[in-house]
């Protein structure tokens, strides 16, 4: 295919997604998959390369560039989780029991804050994954920790006094 025709290229689109996303299990990480693949087709035909069947050689392309999106993506959650178990080996006696009282706020807010808290310090997640999860935009996630983080600090202030600052 020393010619790069866009339209026959784009015919594959469905198809390459579907693939992809099978892989990723992501929608809008599959259709940047699809669409790094096809750019490489392209890229290609204009480089002189010959792609004797196109289908099948954007089907590897895209394969090849779903597994590396998951190795990667594997890889950060690999780092973020070992690092907050390293945080939590780390914690020392009266943190222990600064952690019994926070447990105890903690469980009195709203579960929609109380979810954003756990995803974003406790799993570790991003807060682009945790916004997709849980099917809302980034800024909406980033906002709910803030009010989160206010209303524990309420709640704790509340509870045990204005001790710390």
């Amino acid at each position: 295919m020393a010619e790069v025709d866009p339209v026959e290229i784009d015919s594959h689109r469905e198809r390459l997604e579907a693939i992809a996303k099978a892989i990723v299990k992501d929608h809008q990480a599959s259709e940047d998959v699809a669409s790094e693949a096809m750019f490489a087709a392209v890229v290609a035909g204009n480089s002189g390369v010959e792609i004797e069947n196109l289908g099948a050689w954007l089907t590897n392309v895209t394969q090849r560039l779903a597994f590396q999106w998951c190795r990667k993506h594997l890889k950060k959650r690999q780092i973020k989780t070992t690092a907050v178990k390293e945080e939590l080996a780390a914690i020392d006696q009266p943190s222990q029991e600064l952690s019994a009282e926070l447990t105890l706020i903690l469980n009195r807010l709203h579960p929609t804050y109380r979810d954003a808290i756990l995803r974003r310090y406790i799993d570790g997640a991003d807060d682009v994954d945790s916004a997709r999860e849980v099917g809302i935009e980034r800024s909406t996630f980033r906002r709910r920790i803030q009010i989160a983080i206010e209303q524990l600090r309420l709640l704790y202030r509340a509870e045990f006094g204005d001790e710390t600052e």
